[in-house]
């Protein structure tokens, strides 16, 4: 499949378009079948090629689009699983309409919370960028207990990655960092100050990095 996508890129660069759209579309609906290990490159690096090949031949845009729309159709019936909800999620950020997955997210836990909680672990990261607390808080009741969650798995996988390459372990490290900040942002936002300190301390024993060390004002005695 790897072999597949150069190809397809250099069909794209030799301005066969049409064929391009074909394998694009080919590789999205079939990849998995032939290397379920691509499942990663199937929702970033794939749909950003046929992007790129949607700037300069249209039809490959409305493609994409096409995909999406049929794919939010399906979830909007509640025919969906967790796999379509990641596929719809990474064709709107590709597509850079991020909102429309936190719509309908909002739709669907409206109408089945249940498996609306199956599908929070995708959107988490999009919904605490957003700000979009009111939300958050139906799912993470408990900001200290999201965090040891949180560590927990970066611990579990950075010590997997200790003796692999140096990218990964400034991803897991960059991930890690990110998903802190975004807890202890929400952790002030909704009004647990001491929270956000705990979380903040913690995970500087996990990481000691300088971008964990946030300043968090004190409380205003207004």
């Amino acid at each position: 499949m790897t072999k597949y996508l150069k190809e397809t890129q250099e069909m794209v660069r030799a301005g066969k378009h049409e064929e391009a759209l074909k394998r694009f579309v080919w590789f999205h609906e079939h990849a998995l079948e032939y290397e379920p290990a691509m499942s990663g490159v199937r929702r970033s690096f794939a749909l950003g090629f046929w992007k790129k090949l949607g700037e300069a031949y249209p039809p490959a845009l409305e493609a994409m689009i096409a995909i999406r729309d049929a794919d939010e159709q399906l979830l909007r019936e509640g025919k969906g699983s967790s796999s379509l909800f990641h596929d719809l999620f990474a064709l709107n950020s590709t597509l850079e309409e991020e909102k429309k997955t936190l719509e309908l997210f909002e739709v669907i836990q409206a109408v089945d919370p249940q498996k609306a909680k199956t599908y929070w672990i995708i959107v988490k990261h999009m919904v605490l960028a957003l700000k979009r607390y009111d939300l958050a808080k139906l799912f993470i009741p408990d900001a200290e207990a999201e965090f040891d969650r949180v560590k927990s798995r970066f611990v579990a996988l950075y010590d997997r990655s200790k003796t692999g390459a140096e990218k990964v372990r400034d991803f897991l490290e960059g991930h890690f960092v990110q998903e802190v900040r975004d807890l202890v942002e929400f952790a002030l936002a909704t009004g647990n100050r001491e929270v956000a300190l705990t979380i903040r301390d913690k995970a500087l024993t996990v990481l000691d990095d300088d971008r964990l060390r946030l300043e968090i004002a004190p409380p205003d005695l207004g």
